[in-house]
C-alpha cells in the first residue's frame, strides 16, 4: 500500500526506472509470495506509463491471473478491479 501512495507523486520517469522492473521482478520470482505482492502493484503502475509499457504490464498481469497457484490467482482476483478502474 505504501508503494501504491508513493508511485502516485513520484515522476514518470522514477516509474519507469524503480517501480516498473520492482513489479516484472516479483511477477517472475519463483515464491508465489513475491508474485501475489506484485497484484497489489500493477494497479499504481499502470495508470501513468506510456503506451508500450502499458502493454507488458497488462501481459504480466495476465501471467497471474493464469498462475498455477490458487493464492496468486485470487489476489490477482481481488486486484483485478483497480487495474481495471486504472485502464
Amino acid at each position: 500500500e505504501a508503494l501504491n501512495k508513493v508511485s502516485r507523486q513520484v515522476p514518470v520517469a522514477h516509474l519507469l526506472e524503480h517501480l516498473v522492473p520492482l513489479v516484472l521482478r516479483l511477477q517472475a520470482n519463483d515464491w508465489f509470495t513475491s508474485r501475489i505482492s506484485a497484484c497489489g502493484l500493477f494497479a499504481a503502475a499502470y495508470g501513468r506509463l506510456p503506451a508500450e509499457s502499458k502493454a507488458e504490464i497488462r501481459a504480466s498481469f495476465t501471467q497471474l491471473c493464469h498462475d498455477d497457484t490458487p493464492m496468486v490467482r485470487r489476489a490477482a482476483a481481488s486486484n483485478l478491479g483497480s487495474f481495471a478502474a486504472a485502464m
